[in-house]
């Protein structure tokens, strides 16, 4: 018999709220909507056809992704406007990404790159839309913002090599979670959003068409997207939300709509159990960026419940009020980075209330390719 309610499922299971999560798309559609601004998601954080195909639905224009593989299990799905917003580095990289079907688009930060990427790219196909890389304070990938003779030149260089055409300027302000407090999420918003049009209008000024100014960032969406001229946006973990939007103070707990429905499976002390979900269900991920004090995991029914430590098959709860639940009780644990967490599953199990509605596939899990 299919499982009717949460309580027949296996443990540990991935589950998505459903109300939760269509609240989550219907508000960054609406938000994008209210300032003109062209929504792109990143299915890195779903990796799952059905939720894209919502996205889509409610008005996104195409969809990032991450790496050419997770690109190519949309294209089979038929999503026809795909951007790998990641260096495609080696010939094996760009014949795949030849391989997609519909508009495709990419990004460089170097011209050695660019050049391999217009060698490689079939004269048969149109022309591969490129955007410029800006690096605004993560530090990570990018030309950095204030070299604006450095983004010029290879803005350039992508209109000047064969079979490319130059998209405009795109960024990611992932540097965001290493903000102390929801105001310092929000001025770094700012300062992308306000960076980026800067950088677009010197280059104006120089004579070069900036098409598009793309930022993404889901702590910083609100943000960014309000600075005019901002043309695009492309958040990703906003479908679901996890304990670091909630560190951060970009939503409340109540809109966290994945979690990990886990069982516990020993007590050896009153403040101490252990859940049958560890590293191999959670990821040791508390976030790459920098956020402070996210556990692996929260309880939002038991609020002074936390999931401290992770063994492959282990989960290390504590609870600092009264005791921890006995072995048999299930929770519901939101993890600290719910991109981590979909990318380890399998199927996503859908709910309403405590009743399950529907099982998605992670159809892209383990693409990183």
């Amino acid at each position: 018999m299919p499982p009717r309610t949460l309580f027949d499922l296996e443990t540990p299971a991935v589950v998505v709220d459903l109300d939760r999560l269509e609240e989550n798309l219907a508000e960054m559609a609406a938000l994008c909507a209210r300032h003109g601004v062209r929504l792109r998601p990143h299915v890195k954080s779903h990796k799952c056809v059905p939720l894209a195909r919502r996205q889509l639905e409610l008005g996104a224009v195409g969809l990032s992704a991450a790496k050419v593989s997770e690109a190519a299990v949309f294209a089979a799905a038929g999503v026809d406007d795909l951007l790998v917003a990641y260096p495609v580095v080696g010939r094996d990289k760009i014949d795949a990404l030849g391989g997609l079907s519909g508009a495709v688009a990419t990004l460089v930060d170097d011209a050695a790159a660019t050049d391999a990427l217009s060698a490689g790219w079939s004269s048969s196909r149109r022309p591969l839309d490129v955007f410029v890389k800006v690096d605004v304070g993560l530090g990570r990938v990018g030309v950095p913002v204030e070299r604006v003779e450095s983004v010029l030149a290879l803005a350039r260089h992508v209109e000047r090599s064969p079979r490319l055409r130059f998209a405009g300027l795109l960024t990611h302000a992932g540097h965001a979670y290493r903000a102390a407090d929801p105001a310092g999420v929000e001025a770094v918003g700012v300062a992308e959003g306000c960076s980026m049009v800067d950088l677009a209008e010197r280059l104006r000024a120089r004579g070069l068409e900036v098409p598009a100014v793309s930022v993404g960032s889901t702590p910083t969406a609100r943000a960014a997207v309000a600075v005019p001229g901002v043309t695009e946006l492309r958040p990703g973990v906003y479908v679901f939300n996890d304990a670091q939007q909630v560190a951060l103070g970009v939503v409340p707990m109540t809109r966290c709509a994945l979690t990990v429905w886990t069982r516990v499976v020993s007590r050896p002390d009153p403040g101490r159990a252990i859940c049958d979900a560890g590293s191999k269900t959670f990821s040791s991920d508390r976030g790459a960026h920098g956020t402070d004090g996210v556990p692996h995991g929260v309880a939002p029914d038991a609020p002074s419940l936390r999931l401290v430590g992770l063994s492959e098959e282990h989960g290390w709860l504590r609870a600092t009020e009264g005791e921890a639940p006995a072995p048999g009780a299930h929770l519901r644990l939101v993890p600290a980075h719910a991109c981590a967490v979909v990318n380890l599953a399998r199927r996503l199990w859908v709910v309403q209330g405590e009743r399950v509605v529907d099982c998605w596939s992670v159809d892209a899990a383990g693409c990183v390719q």
